[in-house]
């Protein structure tokens, strides 16, 4: 009867802890997209192997074979060291709220219980051969020996449920794809597909309010911009009564661009920039724009490309189209623009421009921040008034802009403290806007928080090294999240001559607003500059 009590105790404890902890690295699962070779990538580049858990099994397995010559008392001592082990466990996933926590979709929860049966089954099944070829003396250590195998290989064991549940995904989504071709034919929307190295989601933004009120329009949401994502958000937001359509798209890799606008083809195609971002990914800026380039090459001959006149890869788009290009920018160096962006000045309301097109000026004060939101915000009225808005309609538009959430948001507290929030930007030139922003703005200490930029590959330490040549000479304090992790990054701004004494480290973004929140006075000037999701910001989630 112990026997069995301990047994079962085991077997329900192990259980309930594999489910605590393929639940902690589902999470990070979907963080990477379900992606297979990613998720594994970053499972042992971060070596984020769990260890309490694992290290509880394997401190019960020799407490089992050192006791294991007094076999009458091991079911005893399992039934307890079992609850012991559980408490371990749920230690080891006691963790503070994630910054993008699981959502548990119908995917992740066949995802999950897939992996927890296989998991589970694998493990009983194999005490099962301990049972035969083990000594009795010696099961229980045997039994958690295995366990902590077993712990090991959760990561392992959700890809495998990932690709076993591949057929049944893959039929779902083509229903889903179905539907929602179905729902584009019938509502017949004038589609405008958005994509670039950096800009595309403030650019939506400020299309979507222009386009707003000229007709119903509907955006993908936040960052939506793959192709189950796009086509979740037909499904369940499109409406009859809608216009426009604009479509955030995302280049994962070769193809996906071309992917979406199957799905979507686009009357109108805009592309804002060909940079470093995710230069890890594509290896090369030429990959980089061969990627963007497929959404204007999808255009029919009637089509409308909107380009930036100022990036020489978005210039040479142009030249490969069946359709009309029209150029943006700042500078005719390369090439004649049909809306240029003649001054540009941050003030304290906000970006203060002038806008030269068809031959007429337009003074533009605009509610946002930053040289760069007046080039998307220069996109967004050429692509407009080139869709039949009136250019009136444009500008009154853009006068009223809402804030662009995490991009450059500027606010001032009743402390007189203002805080910029730019922490959904990571990519070089957005850094340094961001920083020029910082430095325009009145204030009293400038002080930058940032972790530094990812997916740069092999640019990363000359990129960082040039964000931190700038904020050396303008901050009065900067505080680096983990900076090991990019540490270039802290070399830079001490080889610039920045203080050592006026650098704080802090292992997380949380660590350094607790700590800011006793330094901050009356007149500082706080930039958060990018801010990284769970899987980037810890070095080992299981740590």
């Amino acid at each position: 009867m112990i026997v069995g009590l301990g047994y079962g105790l085991i077997v329900v404890g192990f259980g309930v802890a594999f489910i605590q902890i393929l639940r902690r690295f589902l999470h990070f699962f979907q963080q990477e997209e379900y992606d297979n070779l990613r998720f594994l990538h970053w499972w042992i580049r971060s070596r984020s192997f769990e260890k309490r858990a694992t290290g509880t099994a394997l401190a019960l397995a020799l407490a089992g074979g050192l006791v294991g010559l007094w076999v009458d008392r091991i079911p005893e001592m399992v039934a307890g060291l079992s609850v012991l082990l559980l408490s371990f466990a749920g230690w080891s996933h006691r963790k503070r709220e994630a910054k993008k926590p699981l959502v548990m979709t119908s995917r992740a929860r066949r995802i999950f219980v897939l992996a927890w049966v296989v998991l589970m089954m694998g493990w009983i099944g194999g005490l099962q051969c301990i049972r035969v070829y083990i000594p009795t003396a010696f099961f229980f250590a045997s039994l958690f020996l295995s366990a902590s195998l077993s712990i090991q290989l959760i990561p392992v064991t959700l890809v495998a449920a990932n690709g076993l549940l591949f057929p049944f995904e893959s039929r779902i989504q083509k229903t889903y794809l179905r539907e929602a071709k179905e729902i584009l034919r019938r509502v017949n929307p004038t589609i405008i597909g958005i994509t670039g190295s950096y800009g595309k989601t403030s650019t939506k933004h400020i299309l979507a309010h222009i386009l707003a009120n000229h007709a119903p329009t509907l955006a993908t949401p936040g960052s939506v911009n793959t192709l189950m994502g796009i086509t979740r958000i037909i499904r369940e937001r499109l409406r009859d009564e809608h216009r426009y359509f604009i479509v955030e798209m995302g280049a994962y890799k070769i193809g996906s661009i071309k992917t979406l606008c199957e799905l979507t083809p686009p009357h109108l195609a805009i592309v804002t920039a060909v940079g470093l971002a995710h230069l890890e990914r594509f290896k090369s800026v030429e990959t980089v724009a061969q990627a963007k380039s497929e959404l204007p090459r999808s255009l029919s001959p009637d089509g409308i490309a909107v380009l930036n006149g100022d990036d020489p890869h978005c210039r040479n788009m142009g030249n490969h189209l069946p359709t009309m290009a029209f150029f943006y920018g700042r500078t005719e160096n390369a090439g004649p623009l049909h809306c240029r962006l003649l001054r540009v000045e941050t003030l304290p309301q906000g970006t203060h421009c002038v806008l030269a097109f068809d031959g007429k000026e337009y003074e533009i004060g605009l509610p946002i921040f930053g040289a760069h939101q007046a080039m998307n915000a220069a996109a967004a009225f050429l692509a407009a008034v080139r869709l039949g808005v009136p250019a009136v309609t444009a500008l009154a538009a853009l006068r009223n802009l809402p804030p662009i959430a995490h991009r450059l948001e500027v606010q001032t507290g009743a402390e007189g403290i203002t805080i910029i929030d730019d922490s959904y930007n990571s990519n070089p030139i957005g850094f340094l806007n961001a920083l020029e922003t910082l430095r325009d703005l009145p204030g009293e200490r400038k002080i930058l928080v940032t972790p530094g930029m990812v997916e740069l590959g092999a640019k990363e330490a000359e990129e960082h090294a040039r964000v931190a040549a700038f904020a050396a000479h303008m901050c009065h304090r900067i505080c680096l999240i983990r900076p090991q992790r990019v540490p270039t990054l802290r070399s830079a701004l001490l080889q610039n001559g920045f203080s050592v004494d006026n650098l704080s480290e802090f292992d997380s973004l949380r660590d350094a607003q607790g700590w800011l929140t006793g330094q901050l006075r009356r007149g500082d000037v706080v930039l958060y500059e990018n801010d990284l999701p769970d899987l980037y910001e810890s070095p080992s989630a299981f740590a």
